[in-house]
């Protein structure tokens, strides 16, 4: 028969080990050898993902990967530079290709029925696409006539390219991701240079492109939206460092506490779990107002070769569409990412 003291003890003993019991753990598949580097940018809820691969010199092929199909070039619109950027959950993928001559590139939408399609621009050379919603409504930017500055476009196949515009005294937009309300997040900045000043937006139909502020700063950039309109991004604080965001209506733009000096926050899911990257080490993290801060991989297992940097994109089921590498050498390979039960 056990003693009281000898329950408390048990009692103790488990609660003490019950956090590592019930950590969640991650587990990493690489996308496969493509030849060169690659990268990983989109993911859908059934775990496919989206990115590109290089050769290993000029070239640079768009890439669907699924669990069942493996690893697949989507090819280009006729040039040697492609980028896959996301993908909906009818497996329809969005991003850019040069055309041929490789002088300019264009916004591409590709579904398996029809191959690549060229959605054109806003009367400008060049355009890329970055975000796709459920309903096929694609968004990313495009330079305008005169080639004077880029915009913000929302595509559909009904209406075609429609321009956003800007915020004012910045007139370099691009929208990076839409829900299926047709909300759309992205950043308008000063001028094409490094260091520019530079605004996260939130755009709607009825309120057009709307400043979300910054964590104190001066700039900041919003990259994820999830179903329920709230926004990621990076912002600046006072002391002009960058740190992850997580943007509501009723509460404004939150700063993310993060390990590290600094953080960019990628993507949002449907359940409020936001993925992104952690500084110095540039490691990976999830986070959420219910669960804090997970590191990636700290929670790969002892036994893990793998060590996961950017996670540009996080699906329903918290899987994340990443890049890294081995602890060794953490650069560069495509990522998918599962968490466990």
């Amino acid at each position: 028969m056990l003693t009281t003291a000898s329950r408390f003890i048990i009692c103790a003993f488990v609660l003490a080990l019950a956090p590592s019991l019930m950590a969640q753990h991650y587990t990493v598949t690489s996308l496969g050898d493509c030849g060169g580097l690659a990268y990983s940018f989109g993911i859908n809820d059934s775990g496919a993902v989206v990115g590109y691969c290089t050769n290993g010199s000029e070239a640079q092929r768009p890439f669907l990967w699924t669990p069942a199909g493996g690893l697949r070039n989507i090819g280009t619109l006729g040039g040697d530079v492609a980028n896959a950027s996301a993908i909906n959950n009818a497996g329809s993928v969005v991003g850019y290709s040069e055309l041929a001559g490789d002088a300019i590139y264009h916004a591409f939408l590709w579904t398996k029925a029809t191959g690549m399609q060229d959605l054109g621009t806003l009367g400008g050379s060049d355009s890329s696409a970055h975000g796709i919603n459920n309903l096929g409504q694609v968004v990313g930017l495009s330079f305008i006539t005169g080639d004077r500055e880029y915009h913000a476009f929302l595509w559909s196949q009904a209406t075609g390219m429609q321009d956003l515009g800007t915020l004012p005294g910045l007139p370099f937009c691009i929208a990076l991701a839409i829900n299926d309300s047709g909300e759309v997040a992205g950043d308008c900045q000063q001028a094409l240079a490094n260091n520019s000043f530079q605004r996260a937006f939130l755009w709607t139909q009825a309120t057009g492109m709307k400043d979300l502020g910054t964590l104190g700063g001066a700039d900041s950039a919003a990259t994820g939206i999830n179903a329920s309109g709230e926004v990621v991004g990076t912002a600046h604080t006072p002391d002009n460092v960058p740190h992850g965001f997580y943007w509501t209506q009723s509460a404004g733009m939150q700063e993310i506490v993060t390990p590290g000096s600094a953080s960019l926050a990628f993507a949002v899911n449907d359940s409020g779990e936001v993925a992104g990257i952690f500084w110095p080490s540039g490691a990976a993290f999830v986070w959420s107002k219910s669960g804090g801060v997970k590191k990636i991989n700290a929670l790969l297992g002892r036994n893990s070769r793998w060590w996961v940097g950017g996670p540009y994109a996080i699906n329903s089921s918290g899987q994340l569409a990443a890049d890294g590498g081995t602890k060794s050498n953490p650069c560069c390979d495509a990522f998918l990412v599962t968490p466990g039960k």
